[in-house]
């Protein structure tokens, strides 16, 4: 490494930017910070340090811990570097939002430039984003960490992945909860659009006997109880769906799918609105 600095303590700032340079082949870095405490401020320009080793690992700072402001030019950095160069920022830990490089910066540094996936440097990221008020940016983030950890981390068995990737489809691994009410009116929409031309037609809706037709306002409740199970209007008890004829026989068992779904997105929703199914990791 050009500069070892591991556990080092320094009771002021720390500049490595302007005409600061340095490079190295080593696979443990050029510049090893890691483990170091800062008690003031960090200023890094990555795009001024460089490594040709097999890691291209410019900076480490797993560990390390800035009680000031972390100033990390990476506007400039990640445009002007032709490179592929990684950091190592596993642990690192620091009170303010980074300044000099806005939260997507920071996303991509995260995505692109470090050597392998790890929650620690999104959840740090997020937790100073959420402790400034930015509780959407914070979302924004721990949304990206689940995106990584689905393209680089460890999601072992085609079951966990199928259901980390529907997870992140219907509610945002949890930070969107209301997206899966979304899905649930669409799917209440058009099962009721469903009854009601099945109605209209008298195709596959008849009242049951000796009660008369059903009308608009019923073949409306006998769609949502079917879509949303957790309403119940009580339309159901009036009118049904008939079985005499092909479309009557589809519509009755594309019931049960539709029910399925609509306790699907309803679990959902309570999983993700009571943070059941946030993932840390």
């Amino acid at each position: 490494p050009a500069l070892q600095a591991e556990s080092i303590a320094v009771g002021d700032s720390v500049f490595l930017d302007d005409e600061f340079t340095a490079t190295s082949d080593s696979n443990d870095g050029t510049l090893r910070l890691d483990g170091a405490e800062v008690s003031g401020d960090l200023f890094v320009d990555p795009a001024s340090v460089s490594n040709t080793g097999q890691n291209r690992l410019v900076l480490d700072l797993q560990s390390a811990q800035v009680s000031g402001d972390v100033v990390l030019p990476l506007e400039e950095s990640l445009a002007e570097s032709e490179q592929q160069w990684r950091v190592a920022v596993d642990g690192l830990r620091y009170p303010f939002i980074p300044r000099a490089g806005t939260y997507h910066h920071w996303l991509r540094l995260l995505r692109e430039h470090t050597v392998k996936y790890a929650a620690q440097p999104y959840q740090q990221l997020a937790g100073v984003y959420r402790a400034a008020g930015h509780d959407r940016e914070a979302r924004e983030i721990l949304i990206a960490q689940q995106r990584d950890l689905r393209r680089r981390g460890e999601l072992e068995g085609w079951l966990r992945r199928l259901l980390h990737r529907l997870s992140g489809a219907f509610i945002g691994y949890g930070h969107r909860p209301f997206r899966a009410l979304g899905y649930l009116a669409g799917l209440c929409t058009t099962t009721v659009g469903l009854v009601l031309l099945a109605n209209l037609f008298d195709l596959a809706v008849r009242a049951h006997p000796n009660t008369g037709p059903c009308s608009i306002a019923e073949t409306i409740g006998l769609g949502i109880d079917t879509a949303v199970p957790l309403l119940k209007t009580g339309s159901g008890q009036r009118c049904e769906i008939a079985t005499t004829n092909t479309w009557g026989q589809a519509l009755y068992l594309g019931n049960y799918l539709l029910t399925i779904l609509g306790w699907a997105f309803a679990t959902l929703f309570v999983a993700g609105y009571t943070g059941l199914i946030r993932k840390n990791t």
